[in-house]
Parts: structure tokens; C-alpha cells; sequence
């Protein structure tokens, strides 16, 4: 009596008249597909009557997650799974509305795992949002995790293929606590920087864009040298530097390395 097969945006469906004052939980994986494409009908008549809540290129995970909300009890929590490009699309409009107008507790980035996930069944990066039925508070604060494969060590067989991921390990440098307000303003670089970046790097972007006419582009013209990190090299050859601070660890094998994010 509590398992229906039916359309979700169908406003006759039957599972809402079921629904009473709403779920403690909804729990999910919304189709990854455009309001456009076949049987999606009714996805595209609630985006047209639902104009303040935006998505982006009518994705109907983006409707799901909007339409969620209207269902959950008080108290209640929804975690669903969505594309990746949700936070980091050039358009904004979901994420300026929805970071603004409801309060979220929670944002897992698998966009690193993209090719892990799901068994091989699907390579496209994905992310979850967890979230409740209220607005944010004026101080309210969101948990971003952005998990690296090359940090998940359950991953790793004892031969050349890869061990199936059944589970994550939680890394202290991957998790971010960030200010909603922050996330609401809409831009993906600030879920970049929680993903590959640090407090040093905004910093410097911050700095950046306070100088209207410098990019970090500009700056090499002013001697500046965009590099991956310490470059382990020959004492002979060209511009060696010797960092003093690395002696005596353990050598970083690249090898491995790239095997883990290949």
C-alpha cells in the first residue's frame, strides 16, 4: 500500500494523496535527463509554472530536488544524488536560489570519483545534496566533502585492477564548512577551491579581483611562475632548487599516482 510506480511531477499522481503531512525522509537518485527528452512531460509543465524556482538546461534533478522540499515533514531530510555539473556549471541560477532559500546541510563532490562510482555503469560526476524543508538562519553554514580518489585507499587492489568502491574514506583536508550565503552567491570557484584549493588560494583570488586589471594570466608577465607543485629533478639540472624541508621523507612515486587517477 506504500510503493507507488508513478511519475513524481504528476500533480494527479496517487502517492500524494498518500503523503499526509509529509516524509521524515526522501531518499534518492533523480533521473539525469533534460525536461525535453521522452516522458518527461510533466517535469516540463511544473519548470514552466515554476518559474522562481530556476534550474539550469531543464535539468529534472535540479525540479526534483525543488519539488522535494514541498514533501518533507517538519524536521524531515532529503539526500538525493545529482549531476556534477550542478555545481560547477557557468549558470548559476539553481545554485544562487537554492543555497539562498533553503537550508543545506550537506554537499558530497564525487566529481573526482566520477569513473569509480556506480560500478562502471556511469561516468558521469555526480553530487549529493542533503537538505532540510526551512531556509537557512543568518549564520547557517553548509559541510562541503569533496572526496580525491587518490585518498580513497579501499580502492586499491593487489593487482592492477581496481578493487570495487563499496565505501569512502573520510579525509580531515577534504571537508570545507563554508557559509551558505557564501554558496549563495552562485559561483562554482567556490567549490573548486573546497575541492582543489586552499585558504592561501582564495586569498590570492580575493586579491586578484580587487585589482580589477590583473588575472593570473597577467601575472606572468610580472615573473611568476605557474608550477604543480615541488618537481623532483636532477641537482645538475636548470634551476634545481634544493628545499631543505624534504629531506628525509619518503620519495613520492608518480607512477602510482597516475594509475590512481587515470
Amino acid at each position: 500500500s506504500n510503493i507507488f510506480v508513478e511519475d513524481f511531477f504528476d500533480p494527479m499522481a496517487a502517492w500524494r494523496t498518500a503523503r499526509g503531512d509529509g516524509f521524515d525522509w526522501i531518499v534518492g537518485n533523480p533521473p539525469w535527463v533534460g525536461s525535453g527528452e521522452k516522458g518527461q512531460a510533466h517535469a516540463l509543465a511544473w519548470m514552466s509554472q515554476n518559474k522562481h524556482r530556476p534550474v539550469v538546461n531543464r535539468r529534472v534533478a535540479e525540479a526534483f530536488a525543488w519539488e522535494a522540499r514541498d514533501h518533507l515533514r517538519t524536521g524531515g531530510r532529503a539526500g538525493l544524488v545529482v549531476e556534477g555539473m550542478t555545481l560547477f556549471s557557468d549558470q548559476d541560477s539553481f545554485r544562487k536560489a537554492f543555497f539562498k532559500s533553503i537550508s543545506v546541510e550537506s554537499v558530497t563532490n564525487l566529481v573526482n570519483l566520477r569513473r569509480e562510482l556506480f560500478d562502471g555503469r556511469a561516468e558521469q560526476p555526480a553530487a549529493v545534496l542533503v537538505y532540510g524543508p526551512d531556509g537557512p538562519l543568518p549564520r547557517s553554514t553548509t559541510c562541503v566533502y569533496s572526496p580525491l580518489l587518490v585518498n580513497q585507499t579501499t580502492t586499491a587492489a593487489s593487482s592492477s585492477r581496481r578493487a570495487r568502491v563499496w565505501t569512502l574514506c573520510l579525509n580531515q583536508s577534504e571537508v570545507r564548512v563554508i557559509p551558505q550565503a557564501e554558496l549563495a552567491r552562485g559561483p562554482a570557484l567556490t567549490f573548486k577551491l573546497a575541492m582543489w584549493g586552499s585558504p592561501r588560494d582564495e586569498r590570492l583570488l580575493q586579491r586578484l579581483r580587487a585589482r580589477r586589471d590583473e588575472t593570473l594570466g597577467s601575472l606572468k608577465t610580472r615573473g611568476w611562475v605557474a608550477r604543480q607543485g615541488v618537481w623532483r629533478r636532477p641537482a645538475t639540472a636548470p634551476n634545481a632548487e634544493f628545499v631543505p624541508e624534504l629531506v628525509g621523507k619518503s620519495a613520492l612515486v608518480r607512477g602510482a599516482l597516475d594509475k590512481l587517477q587515470g
